[in-house]
C-alpha cells in the first residue's frame, strides 16, 4: 500500500469506529427513553394504585371511583408502553400476546 491508501485506510477505520460509538450510544439512549416509560407510565401507576385501594379499604371504600380512574391510567400506560416497545422492536410477541390480553380484560 502506498501512503495515500495508508491514511485513506486509516480515516475510514476511524469513521466506522465513531459510527459504532454513535450506533450503541443511540441504543443505549432508546433503551432508556424504554425503560422511563414503563416506570413513570406503569410502575408508579402501579404504586399509587396500591396505596389508593390501601386508603379506600380504611375507609369503607368512600370514593370507589378514584380506584376505577387510577386503573384507567395504569391500562393507559400499559398501552403506551406497548406500543412504544412494539415501534421500537423491544417487545416480543409472547409479551405483546401477554399484555393486550391484560389491557383488553
Amino acid at each position: 500500500m502506498n501512503k495515500k491508501q495508508k491514511i485513506l485506510f486509516r480515516i475510514s477505520i476511524a469513521l466506522n469506529i465513531l459510527l459504532v460509538i454513535v450506533l450503541a450510544w443511540g441504543y443505549i439512549k432508546i433503551n432508556f427513553a424504554s425503560e422511563q416509560i414503563f416506570i413513570t407510565e406503569v410502575q408508579d401507576n402501579l404504586v399509587e394504585l396500591e396505596g389508593l385501594i390501601a386508603h379506600q379499604i380504611e375507609n369503607d371504600w368512600s370514593e370507589p371511583n378514584l380506584v376505577t380512574v387510577k386503573v384507567g391510567e395504569v391500562m393507559t400506560g400499559l398501552w403506551l408502553g406497548m406500543q412504544t416497545g412494539e415501534n421500537l422492536y423491544s417487545v416480543s410477541s409472547k409479551d405483546k400476546q401477554l399484555l393486550n390480553n391484560f389491557i383488553i380484560n
